[in-house]
């Protein structure tokens, strides 16, 4: 099944989409694989990072995001904390820490995928090693053609990084090591903020070791980062993200409820990226994101809770698949955490519904949405259809209603608990 998949999603489609509609190759999911195999990356994070660095040296008690951010009109979002992370480094040297990165996703990926399946009542330990083989390949073969993990690479982001660490993470919670995963988790909510949804997750389900592990480590890297970067920059960076939650985007690659819900309403560029413009804030888009962030982040607080003992590989998973969901902006690179969330939930969900047909229908529908790039969706950008734009959105929502609809149906089928799950 997984080999089907593998050639439906990396052959046929792409060839497909260029018989079809003319799609150059380099605009399919093969042109991204190709470039990523040339280590072929562009400077998406790189150049506001280091004109953020470049501004801090130079005045080292200055405001990084009046200056950079409001003045300039450079869209460095990031926190100053990130920028611990880049040091000195060449542009040489950032192209193969992200490229060892996607690596690291893969690895992290594969092993999940692999403790996952030997869970259950359906697990693959029955299987002979030559099938493990073949599973393993492909798995990794399905990760390094995932359109946002290559995507991230070749726009030269450092999400990337945040795609290794998020894949650690949750490897070592799966294996019952909590106190690790946060760590982990810390490391990257100092690149990426949003993440740190997780900490209400973990209080909330009293992972005490995990809660600790996240705090501890934003704690240090925030200490650092004031001591580096003074405390004006770090007060400044609420302003930023006061400012992008209000308004966040329109261009189509904006895979949130506030992409659809701003380009819907034609609030903005739909095909082009400002530089240096956001959309006008708009009262519908601010609440409906708001709403559907509470409405989303309280399905995944509650309906996991439902089961009367833990799986591992439901209630992590389905969480952080909320938090990408709920941020305001969620480019289609945001969706690079998915295979390791993927790894886990859809072993999961099969091997609880029965491997149904409706259900793995549904969930391979749900991985193309998520891991295709479909560029003739964009010629619907003027028209009523233009909520098909957001078709990697959907393809999530898909996925963890999908895993809700289990859980509710099968409440008391728990096939395996955290202690007791290993990868090998």
């Amino acid at each position: 099944m997984l080999c089907v998949l593998l050639a439906v999603h990396a052959v046929a489609i792409p060839l497909g989409l260029r018989a079809a509609f003319q799609t150059p190759r380099d605009e399919t999911i093969i042109g991204h694989v190709v470039r990523f195999a040339y280590r072929r990356q562009a400077d998406d994070s790189w150049r506001p990072m280091e004109a953020a660095r470049a501004y801090a040296r130079a005045q080292p008690d200055g405001d990084i995001y009046e200056e950079i951010f409001f003045h300039r009109r450079l869209k460095f979002q990031y926190p100053p904390s990130s920028l611990l992370f880049i040091g000195g480094l060449s542009r040489d040297a950032l192209n193969l820490v992200s490229w060892i990165c996607v690596w690291i996703t893969v690895a992290f990926t594969v092993a999940l995928f692999r403790g996952a399946t030997q869970t259950g009542e359906r697990a693959l330990h029955r299987a002979g090693p030559l099938d493990l083989l073949v599973g393993s390949l492909v798995v990794a073969a399905l990760c390094l053609s995932f359109y946002p993990l290559i995507r991230g690479y070749t726009l030269g982001q450092i999400q990337v990084w945040v795609d290794a660490l998020f894949a650690a993470a949750l490897w070592a919670w799966y294996r019952g090591r909590p106190a690790a995963s946060g760590v982990c988790l810390g490391i990257a909510c100092l690149i990426k903020p949003p993440l740190f949804v997780l900490a209400l997750w973990a209080l909330v389900r009293r992972q005490r070791a995990m809660l600790a592990g996240m705090l501890v480590t934003c704690c240090i890297g925030v200490s650092v980062s004031i001591a580096v970067y003074g405390f004006a920059s770090h007060v400044s960076y609420v302003r930023v993200l006061s400012f992008i939650s209000q308004r966040g985007e329109a261009y189509y690659p904006n895979q949130s409820v506030n992409g659809l819900l701003n380009r819907w309403l034609d609030n903005g560029d739909n095909l082009k990226f400002q530089k240096f413009e956001f959309p006008p804030p708009n009262a519908i888009v601010s609440r409906g994101t708001m709403i559907a962030a509470i409405v989303l982040l309280l399905m995944a607080l509650i309906i996991p809770a439902l089961r009367r003992q833990d799986d591992p590989r439901f209630d992590l998973p389905l969480m952080a698949a909320t938090a990408t969901i709920i941020s305001p902006i969620a480019w289609e690179h945001h969706y690079g955490v998915w295979p390791p969330i993927l790894a886990l939930l859809v072993p999961a969900v099969i091997d609880l519904t029965g491997a149904r047909r409706a259900v793995g229908v549904a969930l391979c529908v749900a991985f193309v949405l998520t891991a295709q790039y479909f560029s003739p969706v964009q010629r619907l950008a003027d028209t009523a259809w233009n909520p098909l734009q957001s078709y990697v959105f959907f393809g999530a929502l898909l996925l963890i209603t999908t895993a809700y609809g289990v859980i509710v149906r099968s409440p008391d089928r728990v096939p395996g608990t955290i202690a007791r799950s290993r990868v090998p």
